[in-house]
């Protein structure tokens, strides 16, 4: 008889050998492990332990105005002109004591880069033109703890207008700069370049418009003669080149690049002649009406004070002859009737705006005189149907307004030459025909060395004339 079938055993023993190997894998395995968080780790320590650098010095032009404070203390340091300016620093100026250009000046001073174009940044102030001065914080100045060629400058910028130049990278082979705009915008520049930040506000610390016709914006950042900027706000990056601007709406937006150029004028094209109330003397935010300006002296009857400004449509310069479908606004200044006194009509607009960064001004205009009853500029020299005026001041609010003219009259001779006498530049015209002006202020003896521009003014000046005026432009560049 057969018995059951015996089932074969299923557990074997594993042989030792084979267990040892094992073990040895897994020790090995966890080892392996160790040594690579402990080598992340010390790699990490190595190139991010970095130590402060304190090599910053603020010098203040305007001590008065100028305000430091330290770190979480909000005491500011006494004023003077050279303070040393560590991370965590904050910088304050104010618009009530300040002068025009820069006010203080950020110099990094590091012995082993070039003194001859350090790193340099330049705070403004813009005073009288009603803003709340400028607010700059150090945030980060540090480099690497173990190897100096990598240098982290961030800034925290809270208004005002501040520019930096930025030296070129040589002992520091990598530094970043960064500057932080309280909405989230961060702005990287790149060494070697020059940035002017904008921030523009009001008394009460909100957006005001760069002129009064335009709308408020957050900011405006530039990229001057060189350099490069990345602007980077959430999910947006946009690449900014040197010549190159770009402006950040109230509500965040960013706009697109365009030139680095800036209008100064307002209305330059009479485009809003009947919104201003015909540039009434109160009401107009643009171009103000005012005759006989400079003459009170004179005791003229009602009749004789009948020069008028008005604005008419009219076929564009390069084309006068026939325009059906293209006319323009054009200024003309009016005054007829065999007159025998002088008298002035003039429009007149407040620029009230620092100059100091603008390399370039321009100033453009087409004008036509189509009468002249004085031969040439009068007795004076000074008589001209379209005279141009610009006030300004040197350097501080406390210094006298000066006056520069540009004279525009009619000459005979078709071969007269511009010229300046004095504080007035001269530019003969021919009778009716449409004359392209085009200065650069700071080309000429005009606003080369002037650093906030006041008002301007045009003017027609003499006995009876009819001149013309269309255009407008006062364009800046930095």
């Amino acid at each position: 008889m057969v018995g059951p079938a015996q089932s074969l055993p299923t557990d074997r023993k594993m042989k030792p050998e084979t267990s040892a190997w094992l073990i040895l894998l897994a020790t090995f395995g966890l080892f392996c492990i160790v040594v690579a968080i402990t080598g992340y780790n010390g790699w990490q320590f190595y190139t991010t332990a970095t130590k402060r650098i304190e090599n910053a010095v603020l010098y203040a032009h305007e001590a008065p105005g100028v305000i430091v404070q330290t770190g979480n203390n909000r005491d500011p340091l006494e004023p003077s002109q050279q303070i040393p300016f560590l991370e965590t620093y904050r910088v304050k100026v104010s618009p009530d004591m300040a002068a025009y250009g820069p006010v203080a000046s950020l110099v990094l001073q590091d012995a082993r880069e070039s003194q001859t174009n350090p790193t340099q940044i330049d705070i403004h102030a813009h005073p009288n033109s009603n803003t709340n001065g400028a607010n700059l914080f150090l945030e980060r100045y540090r480099e690497s703890r173990w190897y100096s060629s990598h240098r982290d400058v961030y800034f925290t910028q809270e208004s005002g207008y501040v520019r930096y130049d930025l030296a070129a990278n040589r002992f520091a082979q990598s530094t970043q700069y960064r500057v932080r705009l309280l909405d989230g915008t961060y702005v990287m520049l790149t060494p070697g370049g020059s940035y002017s930040i904008d921030l523009p506000r009001d008394r009460a610390g909100n957006p005001k418009p760069l002129v009064v016709t335009t709308e408020p914006i957050f900011a405006e950042i530039a990229v001057r003669d060189r350099g490069r900027a990345i602007i980077q706000r959430e999910d947006e990056r946009i690449t900014l080149n040197h010549d190159e601007k770009i402006q950040i709406d109230i509500d965040g937006t960013l706009g697109e690049p365009v030139a680095a150029l800036w209008q100064l004028l307002a209305d330059g094209e009479f485009n809003q002649y009947e919104e201003q109330v015909y540039y009434d003397d109160t009401q107009s935010e643009t171009w103000k009406f005012a005759a006989n300006a400079g003459t009170p002296e004179l005791n003229l009857s009602p009749a004789d004070r009948d020069g008028r400004f008005y604005v008419v449509q009219a076929c564009p310069p390069q084309t006068p002859a026939h325009c059906p479908d293209n006319q323009i606004a054009v200024g003309q200044f009016r005054r007829e009737g065999s007159q025998s006194q002088n008298f002035i009509t003039g429009i007149e607009q407040n620029i009230e705006m620092d100059i100091s960064e603008y390399q370039s001004i321009d100033l453009s205009a087409w004008v036509r005189i189509t009468h002249q009853s004085l031969p040439l500029t009068g007795i004076e020299g000074s008589e001209c149907p379209i005279m141009i005026r610009l006030l300004y001041r040197h350097r501080s609010p406390s210094d006298q307004p000066e006056q520069r003219f540009i004279c525009i009259y009619e000459d005979p001779n078709v071969n007269a030459l511009p010229y300046t006498s004095g504080e007035i530049a001269y530019r003969p015209v021919q009778r009716f025909e449409w004359y392209q002006l085009n200065i650069d202020l700071r080309d000429s003896a005009l606003l080369d060395d002037a650093w906030y521009l006041e008002d301007i003014r045009i003017e027609a000046r003499g006995h009876d004339y009819v001149s013309e005026i269309a255009k407008i432009s006062l364009m800046a560049t930095q």
